[in-house]
């Protein structure tokens, strides 16, 4: 004879699987960061470094994204990281602290981004428990896990995260709406929620615009002008740090659209298909997730009803507006702003086939299948990918070890990863606010700019009579980067490079160092 469960001690039970996947979550990120080995230059020392400038009421100088809310957070979180290191590191003013140890508090300020992805993960399921059931709840917080994006994407200091916590937070937010339309009650100050949380996540990065389309789970069209401009106003106030480059962004941002190439390049006009197709396959072999939940949604579209065929065209609008972004813009990671979306739309999915028999309970059958094969490909794949960022990472900073020791003099570009070369090119995009502080901890450090064609030091470029002077005084020079053949132009003749060593990686992966010759 069965009892039924009491409803303190199921509600109780409910809570705990509930915090499943955000344990997941937290597991994964903090396992990939330690494949992932150090921070890397880009972006992650420029979003550091911006961060301790907004703390120096210094304009950041980085607004590509934009990124403030990202910059903002860094801010926050080094204030106590720096207070509580004080026993690890000794005592020391802010900007010494930051910038002689930059890799702890890198490693706090992700830590803390980690924390918030499973945070908003359990928000998510939490809600959706709340509006519709349980198994909706469980359904939208596995189909996270299925992103190969958001696996890449949690071991960084970067917007990416912070995407995914807010997507996250949104589609909790938009619960209510999506599943109990009829009975919650629809006001100005909700409207208002909901444009701010579209506010902050387009200022973190503009890939996010697709999110947008979520304005139209309102169904008052009062409503929606409500959030618009909360929107407008919240992207105006979190952007006040880059007001002075308002001028500047609005420049780049055209370019990005009215461009046919990747990343405000080529010619005025529309992507070719020549260009878009190898796109597309590289897009596909990456993320094959979101190309499949897509297909899902288009070919079941039939199924649905109601409350669910509002959520899953809302979805798919969401979805296609952003392929057609990152199809121009190449990327896996940025995909990162639709996977709150994905995890609404499966959950409506789910709730409409526990709630009705026939047909519907067919496509929910698939669904499960779906999110069976993704996750297990998804496991395959990160873990494929964790094994050689771990491998990458150990031979390419045992290689740039052995160069430091050799008696030469080592100068850093693009592509090694070290802590003096990461300050350096994180300090560009703060127009060297911290040169004189980096060159006092880190004296004579010098480097070269493969995108100027240039040599610089922590207080910028040199010239040629320093130039000059560099090369009579190091009769044995190495230049330490990514291979010369990565780039179109390097600004110094192949003739003058002589390979010395080379880690056995891709273009992007390797490191290559160069005894650099003269004539």
């Amino acid at each position: 004879m069965s009892f039924p469960m009491r409803p303190q001690l199921k509600t109780a039970t409910e809570i705990v699987v509930l915090a499943t996947v955000p344990l997941v979550l937290i597991a994964a990120g903090m396992m990939f960061r330690a494949a992932a080995g150090p921070f890397e230059a880009d972006p992650d020392y420029v979003y550091l470094l911006n961060g301790l400038s907004l703390l120096s009421f210094h304009p950041p100088g980085h607004y590509d994204h934009p990124g403030t809310t990202l910059q903002i957070i860094v801010a926050f979180v080094t204030i106590p990281t720096w207070l509580l290191s004080t026993p690890l590191h000794g005592p020391s003013d802010l900007k010494t602290a930051v910038l002689s140890h930059p890799q702890h508090f890198l490693r706090i300020i992700n830590l803390v981004l980690i924390t918030a992805n499973a945070a908003a993960a359990f928000y998510l399921g939490f809600r959706i428990r709340a509006a519709a059931n349980f198994i909706a709840a469980i359904v939208a917080q596995t189909s996270i896990l299925i992103s190969f994006s958001v696996m890449i994407g949690l071991n960084r200091v970067t917007p990416e995260p912070l995407l995914l916590a807010t997507s996250l937070v949104l589609a909790g937010y938009l619960a209510p709406l999506a599943f109990q339309p009829d009975r919650f009650t629809e006001t100005e100050t909700y409207a208002l929620g909901l444009g701010a949380l579209l506010g902050f996540v387009l200022v973190t990065k503009v890939t996010a615009l697709p999110l947008l389309a979520k304005i139209f789970f309102l169904q008052k069209r009062n409503h929606r002008r409500t959030a618009a401009k909360a929107g407008v106003v919240t992207v105006l106030i979190l952007t006040l740090p880059i007001a002075v480059h308002y001028p500047q962004m609005a420049k780049w941002f055209v370019r990005l659209f009215i461009h046919a190439g990747a990343y405000g390049g080529g010619p005025i006009g529309a992507p070719s298909v020549s260009n878009l197709w190898p796109a597309f396959l590289s897009l596909l072999s990456e993320t094959p997730e979101i190309f499949v939940m897509f297909g899902f949604y288009v070919a079941l579209f039939p199924l649905w009803s109601g409350n669910t065929r509002r959520v899953i065209t809302i979805s798919m609008l969401v979805l296609v507006l952003s392929i057609a972004m990152v199809l121009k813009n190449p990327g896996a990671r940025y995909f990162m702003p639709v996977i709150g979306s994905i995890a609404l739309a499966n959950a409506a999915i789910v709730s409409q086939s526990l709630a009705q028999r026939g047909i519907a309970c067919i496509g929910g059958g698939l669904l499960f299948i779906l999110l069976a094969i993704g996750i297990w490909h998804n496991a395959l794949t990160t873990s494929a990918w964790a094994q050689n960022a771990e491998q990458t990472q150990v031979d390419n900073q045992r290689l740039v070890a052995g160069t430091t020791v050799t008696g030469c003099r080592s100068i850093f570009f693009y592509g090694v990863n070290t802590p003096t070369y990461n300050l350096s090119f994180g300090d560009e995009y703060t127009q060297r606010h911290f040169g004189l502080d980096l060159n006092r901890i880190y004296p004579d450090a010098l480097f070269y700019d493969v995108f100027g064609h240039q040599f610089e030091s922590f207080f910028g470029p040199l010239s040629m009579k320093e130039v000059s002077s560099l090369r009579a005084a190091d009769r044995c020079i190495r230049l330490v980067g990514s291979p010369v053949q990565r780039y179109d132009n390097f600004g110094i003749s192949h003739s003058e490079l002589s390979l010395v060593a080379r880690t056995n990686h891709g273009l992007g992966d390797a490191v290559a160092v160069y005894a650099w010759r003269p004539k």
